[in-house]
């Protein structure tokens, strides 16, 4: 898998986090052994990414943490058309066999279940697959299957009600951080989400994008008053490009405004391709304005520093 699907571990992980995992793997153990399978992994969605939380022993080398696309999976099929859940020879099924996934990948027969909240929203699968077509009596295996499935389905929902309780406390302790005139994340405040983000996506190998944005031409005199136009002009400013670039993140992602003309931008889960285009993206954005932009990147890393990556995207300028 490349960087931008992994990166390694913390122990500050939201409570619970770990052991849920470790029941998790448990589980595609039990199945591994009982079921003549390669691969059995349970994974969660999150948009269009398909994060493996618990993966057996494989062939495949797919491992804890690897992030792929959920739109080119078989299971992305299984869920939308309700599809069968266990399919001894995928090329008897045109829809799954047509799936891009099936062309990076070989594989020849498929197993997979939804995991679903109490709303019935999907939260993930039970997935597994092999490099070999099997025969109808693999079929068997379903009500032993299912009697998993349950417990694993059960955990799924531990995990996303432990997960957005934690991204909840996270909105609330950064209201107490707020810049006052763009309404988002002040300085220390976006250290504090930073570090808490690489904590908990370390756990699932996934890399931090750090972009930080300085605007030229936008500092004020000490003696300007709150209230007069110059001090209003330059609040419209800085509002206007909060809002063009507040409209690049995704949900996932954390735009706060830095003390004097700055930005920081932090992005979960990519690479080196994704940040390289977000700085044009940004670039294009604001020019507009007329304004002169410098704009530094880092990618944060398993051993790297929170602290130190926000600081090397400060001096680091590809803008």
């Amino acid at each position: 898998m490349s960087d931008e699907l992994n990166v390694g571990t913390d122990d500050t992980k939201p409570s619970g986090i770990g052991d849920i995992q470790g029941c998790l793997q448990i589980i595609v153990g039990l199945l591994k052994q009982r079921v003549d399978m390669d691969l059995w992994m349970f994974t969660t969605v999150i948009k269009n990414d398909w994060i493996v939380l618990a993966v057996s022993e494989n062939s495949y080398g797919v491992k804890n943490g690897d992030v792929l696309p959920w739109n080119e999976s078989v299971c992305s099929r299984m869920v939308q058309s309700n599809g069968p859940n266990i399919v001894p020879k995928l090329i008897d099924n045109a829809e799954y066999h047509q799936a891009p996934i099936v062309s990076k990948l070989p594989i020849c027969a498929y197993l997979g279940y939804p995991l679903r909240d109490e709303n019935n929203e999907i939260l993930g699968t039970l997935c597994s697959i092999d490099q070999k077509e099997k025969d109808q009596a693999i079929e068997t295996h379903s009500e032993e299957i299912r009697d998993l499935l349950q417990l694993g389905n059960m955990l799924i929902n531990q995990y996303d009600t432990i997960n957005r309780q934690s991204n909840a406390l996270d909105v609330l302790n950064a209201q107490s951080d707020i810049d006052t005139v763009t309404g988002l994340p002040n300085q220390e405040a976006f250290f504090e989400i930073a570090i808490k983000r690489k904590a908990e996506y370390d756990k699932l190998a996934c890399p931090l994008g750090i972009i930080v944005v300085e605007i030229g031409g936008l500092s004020l005199q000490h003696d300007v008053t709150k209230h007069s136009a110059e001090f209003l002009q330059y609040e419209d400013v800085v509002r206007a490009i909060a809002n063009e670039l507040s409209q690049l993140i995704r949900e996932t992602d954390t735009i706060a405004k830095l003390d004097g003309s700055k930005f920081g931008m932090l992005f979960v889960n990519v690479g080196n391709r994704f940040v390289s285009a977000m700085v044009v993206k940004i670039s294009n954005a604001l020019a507009k304005y007329k304004l002169k932009v410098s704009i530094g990147a880092d990618i944060c890393r398993e051993g790297d520093s929170v602290s130190q990556s926000i600081e090397s995207a400060n001096s680091n300028k590809l803008i």
